[in-house]
């Protein structure tokens, strides 16, 4: 009986697995090309990208009712004058490593370029940003150095950074990110996205016997260094997910 209800238990919440898309205007105005929506019911504020779960024993996301929201915002401003290059602002939070913050900005940069002709990288920004002595903090420099590169707009990112969570049989590792792109011209915000997901590796042990096999899957999710560079193009891509693509308009 005991696997009979894991069982149901595991297939209830595989069916939850959908990505939830929450739109959130900034303004009233024409509808954005959201992709589907599973549940138009959800109410959600924008600082509330997800709710973490608990996954199975393999390490896998979690994946409850509202662990896969991504929460947009899509404004008149961008139907105005869709942005044909976008600067990817540098990573200032701290709390990440240069190789973490290097691997986020790559990613961002990634898949912008699958949606607006044109992308300047982080690392490219923040060498001419270096030269031309600007302050990264300062919107308006960061908006002159976006139009020495010809580009309309900016991409501003936003991270929670990367949380772990060990205790012997059990493992988490949680990631969020944030990004707004603005008009370079005036600083409008003409779309934001946020999500945020988790995964863990391990869980509760049914006997004794199941102890030290929950304790080796979750020290082996524990040092598996994929996880991160995973979770870190899987929210990237659920986030762009709610951009329309700039590239198939001319």
């Amino acid at each position: 009986m005991r696997f009979v209800l894991m069982a149901v238990l595991f297939l209830s919440v595989g069916a939850c697995t959908e990505v939830h898309y929450v739109e959130e205007p900034l303004v009233t105005g024409q509808p954005a090309p959201a992709p589907k929506v599973a549940d138009a019911d959800d109410e959600l504020d924008e600082d509330a990208e997800g709710v973490e779960g608990i996954a199975d024993e393999g390490g896998q996301e979690a994946s409850g009712l509202f662990s896969r929201t991504v929460n947009y915002k899509l404004a008149d401003a961008f139907y105005q004058n869709p942005p044909r290059c976008v600067m990817v602002a540098p990573i200032m939070g701290k709390g990440m490593t240069e190789a973490a913050t290097l691997m986020i900005e790559a990613a961002i940069s990634r898949h912008a370029s699958q949606r607006v002709d044109r992308v300047i990288e982080a690392h490219r920004a923040y060498r001419k940003l270096r030269a031309m002595a600007l302050d990264i903090k300062n919107q308006k420099h960061l908006r002159r150095l976006a139009r020495s590169f010809n580009c309309d707009a900016i991409m501003t990112p936003e991270t929670k950074g990367a949380q772990g969570a060990y205790a012997v049989v059990f493992a988490q590792v949680s990631f969020g990110l944030k990004l707004t792109l603005t008009r370079a011209s005036d600083g409008e915000v003409m779309w934001r996205g946020a999500h945020q997901a988790s995964r863990s590796g391990g869980g509760v042990p049914l006997g004794l016997l199941g102890i030290p096999i929950i304790a080796l899957k979750a020290g082996r999710f524990s040092s598996d260094t994929d996880v991160l560079p995973s979770m870190v193009d899987d929210v990237t891509r659920r986030i762009f997910a709610s951009l329309p693509n700039m590239r198939i308009v001319r």
